[in-house]
């Protein structure tokens, strides 16, 4: 033990808080008993093998990978369509149950959809959404997180629409570009693979809601339009991520 004592007999299992053992009790009978690990310097198992468990080896069992992870998601797909993703998490405990997170996605999308009387033919921009993850097993070789992000977009769209001119008697396509501000919550779940001490791979999935979605046309008689029935927003997205 750390503070010199010696206890002897046969060790059962050293689990993640205690070390389980038997010895033989003055009348002949087996005793089953535990240790802390916290208390305990090493195990010195018959045939000289030694096991060191003390403060180094104890906080590598809690969390013993790094504690900052960037990742890359080369596929993502958003409400708003496809994209790319890069983001940096840091583990905020020892424990590796909690970490922020800071995702960054790049919006790229010809979708060519219909939306509000006009065709939206493009969206390009830029998502940030910081957030808290929560792993409530800890980090292991398969491991599960949930976390909240706050979403911010900034967001070029593309629309192209039929107008009628009159003073020419005849209706023309006419192109025009919008700005638009999102703004909302996600709720995501996490699944990742560590498929090595540094590398790691993963799946992750996001549902939400808006409470801003704010766009500004070129029209006078349109700007500063908000757009309030869009409410849901979600994406999903393949990771792969660098451990340090």
């Amino acid at each position: 033990m750390k503070n010199g004592d010696l206890f002897q007999g046969k060790v059962l299992e050293v689990g993640h808080k205690v070390i389980r053992y038997t010895k033989n009790d003055s009348l002949g009978g087996v005793q089953l008993l535990s240790i802390s690990k916290n208390k305990t310097e090493k195990i010195l198992f018959a045939g000289t093998n030694e096991v060191t468990i003390g403060n180094k080896s104890q906080e590598n069992q809690g969390r013993p990978l790094g504690r900052h992870i960037i990742t890359l998601s080369p596929f993502k797909g958003l409400d708003l369509g496809f994209g790319y993703g890069l983001s940096y998490e840091y583990q905020m405990d020892k424990k590796g149950q909690f970490a922020a997170v800071i995702p960054f996605s790049l919006i790229i999308s010809d979708s060519h959809t219909y939306y509000r009387d006009a065709h939206v033919n493009s969206t390009k921009g830029i998502y940030a959404s910081p957030g808290l993850k929560f792993y409530p097993f800890g980090q292991k070789k398969v491991s599960y997180a949930m976390g909240t992000n706050l979403i911010m977009g900034w967001l070029s769209e593309w629309h192209g629409d039929e107008e009628y001119l009159w003073n020419l008697n005849k209706e023309v396509f006419v192109q025009y570009k919008s700005q638009r501000t999102r703004m909302g919550l996600l709720v995501n779940n996490y699944l990742n693979l560590q498929m090595t001490k540094n590398l790691q791979i993963g799946i992750h999935a996001g549902l939400g809601r808006l409470f801003l979605d704010h766009t500004t046309l070129p029209q006078n008689d349109l700007d500063y339009r908000y757009y309030g029935d869009d409410k849901l927003i979600g994406e999903f997205s393949f990771n792969i991520a660098f451990r340090f």
